[in-house]
């Protein structure tokens, strides 16, 4: 197996992948909530997160045209 799919596959918990988006646990529980990211439930309080899960929602938030942005 690669890196890139160790990378990918790697689980992360709650303040790593707030940290790769930087956004606060608060937000990033938004956004689990909101079904933006997909989640690992390990039990009721132990939460994780897929590397690859964060670095799509940041593509996908990405602007790459500019257009609407005033």
């Amino acid at each position: 197996m690669t890196n890139t799919n160790n990378n990918a596959k790697e689980i992360i918990k709650r303040k790593e992948a707030a940290g790769i988006l930087g956004v606060s646990l608060t937000q990033l529980d938004r956004f689990r909530r909101a079904g933006k990211i997909p989640y690992i439930k390990l039990s009721q309080q132990c939460i994780r997160y897929r590397r690859s899960d964060c670095e799509k929602l940041l593509e996908a938030c990405t602007v790459k045209n500019g257009m609407g942005e005033n």
